[in-house]
């Protein structure tokens, strides 16, 4: 593997579906929103990425995709390909949070200062009344995660005590009215319709990749945490 790695990244966690390539001097990415179209238009969409890079599969290092949280026949398709290409490329693959694709879009959609650190709390639409939670520390350089990403109503959403600047975004917004009041307070809202992209996941995947966090192939796994919440409560019972 070369000393700059190169990532290929998956998305198809939402109604938009994306392809990006990042890391050896490379930044391409296809990005469209078309519902229930994915299956079919993901892998030409690699092809493109690679073609107007000038990259082979085999140049690759990684295939990292969008795990998840989302829409479940969506994220069935991004972690099947991913492992499909790493099985044939022998390559390992690199999940990211949807939730903290999501994030780190700040960086290109918000005006943020050089040195500058916010609060993210990212909301997706997880349908039956409830809302997909991220609440992201972010800044030029660095995401951390405050806590673990969640599924809840929208009423139980809460900051978590970071004295920062603090910005909601995603699907979510749809249950402004039902969001507390607290949460609404001192946030600024960006409501536009704003979809995790495969730029933002390849460019956590990149930073996993120099730490050495890699999964095997048949480690790829999307991350649906309404099943997980499903499991804790037959265990609690």
């Amino acid at each position: 593997m070369s000393s700059s790695p190169l990532i290929l990244a998956l998305d198809t966690s939402t109604d938009a579906c994306s392809v990006a390539l990042l890391g050896a001097g490379h930044c391409e990415q296809r990005f469209e929103v078309i519902p229930r179209g994915h299956g079919a238009r993901l892998l030409a969409m690699v092809n493109e990425v690679l073609a107007s890079a000038g990259i082979k599969l085999p140049d690759l290092d990684a295939i990292a995709f969008g795990a998840g949280p989302g829409a479940f026949t969506g994220l069935r398709i991004a972690a099947g390909a991913a492992q499909g290409l790493a099985f044939a490329l022998d390559r390992p693959v690199i999940p990211v949070s949807t939730l903290a694709a999501l994030a780190i879009s700040v960086r290109r959609n918000a005006c943020m200062s050089e040195g500058q650190t916010i609060q993210v709390v990212t909301l997706q639409d997880a349908r039956m009344n409830e809302v997909y939670v991220g609440d992201y520390r972010v800044s030029h350089h660095e995401l951390e995660a405050l806590r673990p990403d969640s599924v809840r109503p929208p009423e139980q959403v809460e900051w978590t005590s970071e004295p920062l600047s603090r910005i909601i975004l995603g699907s979510g917004h749809i249950y402004r009215e039902r969001l507390p009041a607290a949460l609404l307070a001192d946030a600024l809202i960006l409501d536009d319709v704003i979809f995790p992209e495969a730029q933002d996941v390849a460019s956590l995947a990149l930073e996993s990749f120099r730490q050495g966090r890699l999964l095997k192939p048949e480690e790829a796994q999307p991350v649906y945490l309404r099943d997980e919440v499903a499991w804790k409560k037959v265990g609690q019972q």
